[in-house]
């Protein structure tokens, strides 16, 4: 297991795994926000995201999307995926404990989150993190 900072080769396999994981759904017009020019600016704009890869045998069965306000002092935890098959093999600690050393390393001092409430096993893990939990929101979407 291979854990790095995404590639543009990445690009397809990080959308693929983005736009299939049911639990990042659910959001109505905003699932169409997972498109390949998202996930290439993500790549390509290091100083404001993270992007971290969890690889074997060249396939990408994990990742860690995070945007970086280093002008803020915080981070936002994006998007967090490890393929079913591969959940509980300590392979989205493994993914966190790097995205937490790199927010350590540029000085931030808070990383938050939103998680849907149907989304029970990241909620899990951001309890099992220590984050605090916050007040229910709703979320309003207006197209243009």
């Amino acid at each position: 297991m291979k854990i790095r900072k995404a590639q543009l080769k990445d690009t397809k396999q990080i959308l693929d795994l983005l736009i299939k994981t049911p639990e990042l759904q659910g959001y109505g017009e905003m699932d169409a926000v997972y498109s390949k020019d998202y996930v290439v600016d993500c790549i390509k704009d290091e100083k404001m995201n993270l992007i971290l890869v969890a690889e074997e045998q060249d396939k990408i069965v994990g990742l860690l999307i995070a945007e970086i306000w280093d002008g803020k002092k915080y981070s936002f935890f994006v998007n967090f995926v490890v393929l079913p098959e591969y959940r509980s093999k300590g392979i989205g600690a493994k993914l966190y404990k790097l995205y937490e050393e790199h927010c350590e390393k540029h000085g931030l001092k808070t990383i938050t989150a939103l998680v849907q409430t149907s989304n029970k096993i990241m909620q899990q893990f951001c309890e099992k993190k220590k984050y605090k939990k916050g007040h229910n929101l709703y979320f309003y979407e207006k197209g243009l």
